[in-house]
């Protein structure tokens, strides 16, 4: 997956922000694997100097707890990664895009969003496939839960904070 929305969006996306938990969604311990493809496996080369990786450290969770709240931990951790990030960009403001890293919004999506103004948050329909490309499931199931966002304040506003993934490409608007 990582590959395959590296390939989409690397021609007109200027960072990738990639926060890895070494923990599932469930709060299960799990190796951290992308730290070492990214370093060691050169089909990352092309995309290296775009992506900014950092690790998130996941904690078991309590009997009867939902996994979404470490999933908001993470995110909130994904908001402390790009507001030093983005307080120093100039020009246009910055759009986000904000997906799981399964979740790939088209290059074309991209360079839509780039050239138009748009109002934020901005909810993208995405296809969404079972095991492989060839199944497409759509239908009242297609995924929509990726989104477009500026941050008019750098991350500094009261409602701006980081709210849909792990994996945050972003590009200035053109």
């Amino acid at each position: 997956m990582y590959l395959t929305r590296l390939h989409e969006l690397a021609p007109v996306v200027d960072r990738f922000f990639v926060l890895e938990s070494d923990r599932t969604f469930t709060g299960l311990e799990k190796p951290l694997l992308l730290h070492d493809l990214l370093e060691k496996d050169t089909r990352f080369a092309p995309f290296r100097a775009k992506i900014t990786y950092r690790t998130f450290n996941g904690r078991t969770l309590e009997k009867g707890e939902s996994p979404f709240a470490q999933e908001g931990q993470m995110r909130t951790a994904m908001t402390d990664l790009l507001r030093p990030e983005l307080a120093d960009v100039n020009g246009p403001l910055p759009v986000m895009l904000f997906s799981d890293v399964d979740e790939i919004p088209s290059r074309r999506t991209a360079q839509l969003l780039k050239a138009c103004d748009f109002e934020a948050p901005m909810h993208l329909g995405l296809r969404s496939y079972l095991y492989s490309f060839e199944f497409e499931e759509g239908g009242e199931t297609a995924s929509w839960r990726a989104k477009a966002v500026q941050w008019p304040e750098r991350g500094n506003g009261g409602d701006e904070f980081y709210l849909l993934t792990q994996l945050a490409p972003f590009f200035h608007a053109g």
